[in-house]
């Protein structure tokens, strides 16, 4: 190895990697606030940062909890067109519609308890 003969001294870095991102403007604003919000002025420790909290297995959860509550949702939307029919049957002087009503009860029920779960 060649000698440094009196010069600045060479720094030995683990980070020898370099990419060049590029942004959008709207990329850049979120980008530059986040940074303000965190309390960071350098890009580089900011996105080092960032990707070391990064955890896919928080992704995966919050994926499974967005498809959990479409589920949810498409069926709060069956339960309460049906529970608008039977209140039209019933007020319309149609008794056997009643007994639809303890059937709704349970998916009612049965909905909470997979709500909770």
């Amino acid at each position: 190895m060649s000698q440094n003969k009196g010069g600045r001294p060479r720094l030995h870095h683990e980070k020898r990697k370099r990419r060049t991102v590029f942004f959008s403007d709207t990329e850049w604003e979120k980008l530059a606030s986040r940074m303000a919000l965190f309390g960071y002025s350098n890009h580089g420790d900011f996105i080092r940062e960032k990707l070391a909290e990064f955890n896919p297995r928080l992704e995966v959860v919050d994926e499974l909890k967005r498809i959990q509550m479409e589920r949810l949702y498409v069926e709060l939307s069956r339960i309460g067109n049906n529970i608008n029919q039977i209140a039209k049957a019933v007020n319309q002087g149609d008794e056997s519609a009643l007994a639809n009503l303890s059937e709704m009860k349970q998916a009612i029920d049965g909905l909470r308890v997979w709500v909770h779960q």
